[in-house]
């Protein structure tokens, strides 16, 4: 039976012939860690779950196999989530509507728990990520609230779960956001144990256009790199122009080939750029698309102008992050050579050590890869662009392409970044970056639901056993 499963398969690659190779198996599998992840997408659509398998600890994990799987959300639970994020009215609202996203979720996880097979019972926990309710007090306060009903989860399913996700850093001054870049590093970024060289870039396009410079790691450096970050319009400024267009939606056959090909306006393209506000730029530039200027302007023109803007400062973007990293190696040469020009015992064997550090030094001209997370038309289009502008760099769209076998299931990005949050709460890891999210320090995010009682010892054992890495005196007071 357990052959219908992908996973069991993955698990138990050869046969186990004898007492030795059976015992040398289990010892194997114990290095291999199993988390599960949720994410409710940001219009309550669907919920997707991932089942991940990784190795290692820290940032020394590595994930192994994934297999993903997603339900719908009934159109009237949509409508309750949407209203309630919108204009929260009572706390009676909030909690029928998180037990019955409770409800869909505990069906995700069963059906993970059957991709699991007989591993079921090594599933340490289940990472949920939402888009949560966010709440101004009238002293401009922000606050957030979960919508996920962990303790109704924990029970249903048995397994212990963790969400909450951006309170902590929220308690420390942060912004409660981004928290997937730390885990988009980790999936993503060349972190080759012999000389890691390939700066790499994942780009995400939500309501904007976020992107990161993952910068390579071969796991000396005592920290986390420095991750550089891409931001311009994103879906706002498509939807924008879609209303003002005769096009109905992404969805359909001729906003597919709008986007793909076609030619912009190199008129409207110079107003863009002329509008000085940053953070209401995409309501600017809707402003100036309605002058009468821009009046003969067919749907084509508007849909090939934003697709040419957004490519244009992504890569951008991507050259003076670059820039950056380059800067940033070039200084710490000089301070290399600063050290051994001012010790006479090193001064002879300098000329070695500085070719080993230039020998080490990471691609400055193009990223190694870029990876595009966005919907099926955006994504198609911006590939293609960035493909044609970085002829020797791997541009994909799917998330496949960052993990190796064919023993491989479905993949889906936003409930293996849950996942990964799993593992770094697991191995009692900050998630968060202070220079992104505002946060004062790093901390360990998360709030942990305990399942029943075996699941909650193994995963009591699990973090137990591994001795998490030195922090900062002063980021761990």
């Amino acid at each position: 039976m357990l052959k219908l499963f992908r996973f069991a398969d993955f698990w138990n690659k050869k046969p186990l012939e004898n007492s030795a190779v059976r015992i040398e198996r289990a010892l194997l599998d114990r290095t291999r860690r199993l988390v599960a992840g949720l994410n409710v997408d940001d219009a309550f659509e669907s919920i997707s779950g991932s089942l991940v398998v990784a190795r290692g600890h820290g940032k020394s994990l590595r994930v192994l196999y994934c297999d993903s799987l997603s339900l719908p959300i009934s159109p009237a639970l949509r409508s309750a989530c949407q209203d309630l994020v919108q204009d929260p009215q009572s706390v009676q609202e909030y909690r029928s509507c998180v037990a019955e996203l409770a409800d869909v979720q505990a069906a995700v996880i069963e059906q993970l728990k059957l991709k699991a097979g007989k591993y079921v019972d090594r599933i340490l926990a289940v990472s949920v990520t939402d888009p949560g309710v966010w709440l101004n007090d009238f002293d401009g306060v922000v606050s957030y609230m979960s919508l996920c009903d962990a303790t109704r989860l924990a029970e249903k399913t048995g397994v212990s779960v963790i969400d909450a996700w951006p309170d902590r850093d929220m308690a420390v001054g942060g912004k409660g956001y981004p928290l997937d870049p730390l885990c988009l590093w980790l999936l993503q970024a060349d972190r080759d144990r012999k000389i890691a060289r390939r700066a790499n870039v994942a780009i995400k396009i939500g309501s904007a256009t976020n992107g990161y410079l993952l910068p390579p790691s071969d796991g000396l450096d005592a920290e986390v790199p420095t991750l550089r970050t891409i931001r311009t319009e994103g879906m706002d400024l498509i939807r924008g122009l879609l209303k003002l267009s005769s096009v109905e939606s992404l969805a359909s056959p001729r906003s597919r080939q709008l986007l793909v090909s076609g030619i912009h306006s190199k008129e409207l393209l110079a107003q863009w750029k002329q509008i000085d506000c940053v953070e209401l730029r995409t309501e600017a530039m809707l402003r100036c698309v309605a002058l009468p200027t821009n009046a003969s302007l067919t749907a084509e023109q508007l849909l090939c102008t934003a697709m040419k803007w957004i490519s244009v400062e992504v890569q951008n973007g991507i050259q003076n992050s670059l820039q950056q990293l380059k800067s940033e190696y070039a200084r710490m040469r000089a301070e290399l050579q600063e050290e051994l020009n001012a010790a006479p015992r090193t001064r002879k064997a300098g000329g070695g050590l500085l070719d080993a550090f230039d020998r080490s030094l990471p691609e400055f001209e193009t990223p190694g890869s870029i990876t595009v997370d966005a919907p099926n038309p955006i994504s198609d289009a911006l590939v293609s662009r960035l493909q044609n502008h970085y002829a020797e760099t791997q541009v994909s769209g799917s998330w496949r392409s960052h993990f190796s076998g064919e023993s491989m299931g479905d993949v889906d990005g936003p409930s293996i970044l849950a996942a990964m949050l799993g593992f770094m709460h697991v191995d009692q890891m900050p998630a968060n970056i202070p220079a992104l999210t505002g946060a004062q320090q790093q901390r360990i995010l998360g709030r942990l639901t305990p399942g029943r009682p075996n699941s909650w010892r193994n995963l009591l054992r699990e973090m137990a056993d591994h001795e998490p890495s030195a922090m900062k005196l002063r980021d761990a007071v």
